[in-house]
């Protein structure tokens, strides 16, 4: 019995200890409470106090506007929660579509994908309510504390949203838009859509999720192919190996680890780097223009910087409109030609629907491409004229498609004369037969030139005995024209005097031959001979053409030359080098057996042009 009493007396006494235990907590609950509350109406007095600049407590009671205003604070707090709520409940198209998937066969959709579409739903209803969360908050102008560590909360959870599920995403508000649309007048039409959309969402899915298992397969891939090859090479230190190896170890690279391996690899050739990384780079490559043996090491980095970043999101680069979107952003676009990344100014645009929408090819790449096509045109009308009895060549001296720029069609009568250059853009055949009904024939820019020279053509041998010098001034150039010339009218008697000027400079800066080629000279044909600005840093320094310097002295156009460090070309060397476009794609418009001519073509005239020295006054030769 004392046992038992004993054993009672300890249960009460540990109830007891219990309840004062249980009263110790509500009271700090309460006092918790009271602390939040007063902080609350701390926080409101402040606010109250800087939204209307009036005084919340007077004499130790809340005033009428203070009260007043928290009534309207808490109407406001709950139109908040209930359109929250609103935006979470289920609208009707996703009550439909869930329906539709849980109808759905195995053999429609599996129960894998079923599962997956269901969750992408629930995700989407979720992403939209904390998108027009994020909306509401930035609508205010002043924005405290609490409410940007909110929308930082909010922006992360929509960070968790993976590429698979942003792509369902967009048919599931295309799907919304079409059920609002129709659901009041074409019901019936919704319903026959079950079918196709359900097809079309299971083979998207499963499309996505295979290309989400081979991007980690070829992420994997280039960083194995690397390390594989890494130790074969000669070149690279082994500090320098070491480095790279230890970027590789890393599953995703950052922004300095990936500068460090660019800054790295960017040094070798680009046969050793194709060794290293692999064909896929070789392909990755052909994207980009050589201006000599190798890429220039801005190239190449730009090169690896691509094909890292592609490798790294490979879930973007489902096709190629997707893929731009890996570099598009609001200020810049990657071309889908060259493959640059450039700013949107230098894109053309063009209005759809009301839309401004930007090409797709920079407009360089565009120049390029109408170019090229312009010189396919031009040689398909050469090879086809009169039934290619003209073979593609000059008619005089037999420059054939190796010199294209520099091949013109010459109308024997210029009333004739309806083809223009523009005309090369369109229909060839058209061109072709116009050239026909024009009797034009084809010649070289030197052929075409001398043909067109009248008073040099009639006055040739006069200007050829010429004996004047570089000291000879314009009244003597003038006396002697006069003197040889008493009867001609005043139009020739300039014509010659020019080109006796032209000769005298000609031969006594540059031996009397063009510089590119050294076949042109002032005894065989002084009209094609030209002009050629070697420096264009500064332009608008320049006489730009030698129309500008004719009417000088001798000895004027002599130092203004020398000044602005110009040489004489024939008419067929300065088209050649002007022609950049031709000296770029040649292999994309002329036939293979010509390629190598056009590329010693051009060294020899590059070469001649780079090595030319304007010779010292005494060695200088002067006209016998």
């Amino acid at each position: 019995k004392v046992n038992e009493v004993i054993e009672q007396e300890s249960q009460t006494q540990s109830q007891l200890q219990q309840n004062i235990k249980a009263k110790k907590q509500e009271k700090l609950k309460t006092k918790q409470k009271v602390e939040l509350i007063s902080s609350k109406l701390l926080e409101l007095q402040e606010k109250y106090r800087q939204e209307t600049g009036k005084r919340p407590i007077y004499n130790k009671k809340e005033t009428k506007g203070f009260k007043e205003w928290l009534e309207k604070q808490k109407i406001l707090t709950l139109k908040k929660s209930e359109n929250i709520r609103k935006s979470e409940i289920k609208e009707e198209w996703e009550l439909l579509l869930e329906k539709w998937i849980n109808e759905a066969n195995e053999n429609e959709i599996s129960k894998e994908i079923k599962e997956e579409l269901l969750n992408i739903i629930r995700k989407y209803r979720k992403s939209k309510a904390i998108y027009w969360r994020i909306i509401q908050i930035l609508k205010r102008k002043n924005l405290p504390i609490k409410e940007t560590e909110e929308i930082e909360g909010l922006l992360k959870k929509l960070e968790k949203i993976t590429g698979v599920q942003v792509e369902i995403f967009k048919n599931l508000r295309a799907f919304r838009a079409f059920y609002n649309d129709n659901i009041r007048w074409y019901k019936k039409s919704i319903t026959a859509e079950r079918q196709k959309f359900m097809k079309h969402l299971s083979q998207k899915l499963s499309y996505l999720k295979k290309i989400k298992k081979t991007q980690k397969v070829i992420k994997e891939n280039w960083k194995e192919i690397l390390k594989e090859n890494l130790y074969k090479n000669i070149t690279l230190s082994l500090k320098e190996k070491s480095i790279i190896n230890q970027i590789l170890q890393k599953e995703k690279l950052t922004e300095v680890e990936k500068k460090e391996l660019i800054s790295i690899l960017s040094k070798l050739p680009t046969e050793y780097l194709i060794s290293l990384l692999g064909n896929d780079f070789k392909k990755h490559t052909q994207n980009y223009i050589k201006w000599g043996w190798d890429f220039d090491q801005g190239v190449k980095r730009l090169m690896l910087n691509k094909f890292i970043s592609l490798k790294e999101n490979v879930e973007i680069n489902k096709n190629p409109k997707t893929r731009q979107k890996l570099y598009s952003d609001e200020e810049s676009k990657e071309c889908g030609r060259c493959h640059q990344i450039k700013p949107y100014n230098e894109y053309g645009a063009r209005i759809m629907g009301g839309k401004k929408i930007l090409f797709s090819r920079c407009k360089k790449c565009r120049i390029d491409i109408k170019q090229i096509y312009q010189y396919n045109n031009k040689v398909k009308i050469l090879r086809n004229v009169y039934n290619g009895k003209l073979k593609g060549k000059c008619q005089i001296c037999s420059t054939d498609v190796k010199r294209l720029p520099s091949l013109e069609f010459h109308h024997k009568d210029p009333k004739l004369k309806g083809v223009k250059s523009f005309s090369l853009y369109r229909n060839w055949e058209k061109t072709k037969k116009q050239i026909e009904k024009e009797k034009a024939t084809i010649l070289c820019v030197n052929c075409h030139t001398k043909q067109r020279s009248k008073h040099y053509n009639n006055y040739e041998k006069i200007i050829k005995e010429c004996k004047l010098d570089s000291l000879s001034s314009n009244n003597q150039i003038f006396q002697y024209v006069n003197n040889k010339l008493p009867n001609a009218d005043y139009e020739a008697r300039r014509q010659v005097t020019r080109n006796i000027k032209k000769q005298i400079v000609i031969n006594y800066l540059y031996g009397g031959k063009c510089v590119g080629c050294r076949d042109i000279s002032t005894k065989n044909n002084l009209p094609a001979l030209q002009f050629h600005h070697r420096d264009k840093e500064n332009p608008y320094k320049m006489s730009k053409t030698y129309v500008n310097l004719r009417n000088l002295e001798t000895k004027e156009i002599i130092k203004k030359l020398k000044q602005e460090n110009c040489i004489t070309l024939c008419g067929n060397c300065h088209k050649m080098e002007q022609s950049t476009h031709f000296k770029n794609y040649y292999e994309k418009i002329v036939r293979p057996e010509y390629w190598n001519l056009i590329k010693k073509d051009y060294e020899r005239i590059e070469k001649n042009i780079e090595n030319f020295k304007f010779k010292s006054e005494s060695n200088i030769p002067t006209l016998n």
